[in-house]
């Protein structure tokens, strides 16, 4: 009851503050109606993208779930410091919709490199299959294992695809810039609303581009993690990237786990790190 009064409060809420020029951008109740703002958070992109190791993708296709985590394990200290650390009713999962890889995120997410792989879900799939999820799935935050006898329906849950806007602030914490997809601000000058909980990130990782898929759990449900169905449609439209230094066939380490066509491809820097300054380093390799 009380997720739905929010949503129709939300709802309202959205429609009156709704800013299409995020230049215009005046406070955060703007800011989040712009940043929930279907219409425009997938304008620029045909893929929705997510980097991790093979062992995830293999799970996500066998099983049929993904999983979402908590804030309060993400690696940014501005979303902490808004108060994700205290809140235990918000999950996501980070997408990235740049048109082109990146180096950069191979490193930090498709580890260790020779697991590391790239999963692409066409825009229209992604956008259908938000609209389709029906139940969140308690689901354990070390294993992934999804406890398919304890769930809640969208009554006390709701679900969101949302962008990310970047932050910038000097030792005061006073904005120096904001920016998203490209665009930038200099209007909004507070970004302390509990309200951009989830929304928010330092510029450190702008290079991201990010996208989430967001569940906000009602109030007196307390998962440690949740889960939500992977329907066919994801799975057959979905293509498997082998990362810059990917070991094997990608297609035959498929087979050995699941038996289902899938679409695979290499990165366009495969082949082409094959030397980086951490594989001489003595600490990562035991001496």
């Amino acid at each position: 009851m009380f997720l739905l009064l929010y949503n129709i409060i939300q709802d309202k809420m959205d429609k009156s503050v709704k800013v299409t020029n995020f230049e215009k951008i005046k406070n955060a109740n703007e800011l989040q109606s712009y940043l929930r703002d279907m219409t425009r958070r997938l304008d620029n992109t045909k893929m929705v993208c997510q980097y991790t190791g093979l062992r995830a993708a293999l799970s996500i296709i066998s099983k049929k779930y993904w999983y979402l985590g908590n804030p309060k394990n993400m690696n940014d200290g501005l979303e902490i410091q808004q108060g994700l650390d205290t809140r235990d009713n918000i999950f996501f999962s980070s997408f990235m919709i740049e048109k082109s890889e990146s180096v950069a995120m191979w490193s930090m997410y498709a580890q260790p490199w020779e697991d590391g792989v790239m999963i692409s879900i066409p825009k229209a799939q992604f956008k259908k299959w938000k609209k389709d999820i029906r139940k969140i799935y308690s689901a354990d935050p070390q294993s992934k294992k999804v406890d398919e006898n304890m769930y809640v329906e969208l009554d006390k849950a709701e679900v969101s695809v949302t962008r990310v806007a970047y932050i910038k602030q000097d030792i005061n914490g006073k904005i120096e810039k904001i920016s998203c997809g490209g665009a930038k601000n200099d209007l909004l000058k507070s970004i302390n609303a509990p309200s951009l909980i989830g929304y928010i990130k330092d510029d450190a990782w702008s290079y991201e581009k990010e996208i989430r898929l967001r569940v906000d759990l009602d109030q007196d449900i307390h998962y440690e993690g949740i889960a939500v169905d992977v329907p066919d449609y994801i799975i057959d439209s979905m293509v498997i990237t082998k990362g810059p230094r990917f070991n094997g066939d990608l297609m035959e380490r498929i087979k050995v786990e699941v038996d289902r066509e899938i679409k695979t491809q290499s990165s366009s820097f495969y082949e082409k790190l094959n030397y980086t300054p951490c594989d001489g380093c003595a600490y990562r390799n035991g001496k």
